[in-house]
């Protein structure tokens, strides 16, 4: 799992990806981000390449 360093007036975000391979979408792993919300969460990890898994949403990862 990939992990970015926590910026002021973000939060902590769980992305799970796919991955393709022959024509079939596959899990793929999930990555840690920090943004605004969930869109612009998604919006990082497809700029960094990743294809985002449309089955399920990005979940916010509560602080103890």
């Amino acid at each position: 799992m990939k992990e970015v360093d926590l910026r002021p007036g973000t939060k902590e975000f769980v992305v799970p990806t796919a991955v393709t391979r022959n024509g079939t979408n596959y899990m793929g792993p999930d990555v840690r981000v920090n943004a605004r919300d969930v869109e612009h969460a998604k919006e990082i990890v497809r700029q960094h390449g990743h294809e985002i898994n449309r089955h399920f949403e990005p979940k916010e990862i509560k602080k103890r």
